[in-house]
């Protein structure tokens, strides 16, 4: 068995053969899915606000600290809007999206964000912000084409990446 791990915000094909399986957060209800696809649901994977420990001890009140937002394609999003929010009439000080450059820019001091917990738990330099749980969660959904239900190596990678997105990413138990 190889493994490739691609990761995009465009939906691989799973007809055309472009993934065997894939990990999403798009609802399969929301979209259009073929017929022949099989979506099984992994859970919600929670969200809270962060900022770097050094920077949150100097402040005082998370509150008065610049935020990190997302780009325009996501303002309207529950994420993006929770946000709004917590900052009203304020501009964040950058826009990305991604969540990888929201975390290197928190993770420099820029500001606070609201990240995935199992990403902002994990890092040592973040610290989560309790008093501003965010009331956010996104559903993990893993899907793969009908034709490789009965596959062995698809029902083994299946079971593994079940495994860890439980146990790591919804449980918000670090890797290890």
């Amino acid at each position: 068995m190889q493994v490739e791990l691609i990761a995009g915000r465009t939906l691989a094909d799973l007809s055309r053969r472009e993934a065997d399986l894939a990990l999403r957060i798009v609802d399969p209800k929301r979209v259009e899915h073929p017929p022949d696809y099989i979506a099984h649901h992994l859970g919600a994977m929670p969200f809270a606000l962060y900022g770097e420990r050094g920077l949150l001890a100097a402040s005082g009140d998370w509150r008065t600290l610049q935020y990190i937002s997302w780009d325009e394609s996501w303002l309207h999003s529950p994420r993006g809007q929770w946000l709004a929010t917590l900052f009203p009439g304020r501009q964040p000080v950058l826009r990305a999206n991604t969540m990888q450059a929201q975390l290197a820019a928190t993770r420099s001091g820029l500001g606070v964000a609201m990240l995935a917990c199992y990403v902002g738990d994990a890092d040592p330099v973040l610290q989560r912000i309790g008093a501003a749980e965010a009331p956010l969660e996104r559903d993990l959904w893993l899907v793969y084409h009908r034709d490789l239900k009965a596959s062995r190596r698809v029902q083994v990678m299946r079971d593994f990446v079940q495994t860890l997105v439980q146990r790591h990413v919804l449980a918000g138990q670090p890797p290890g």
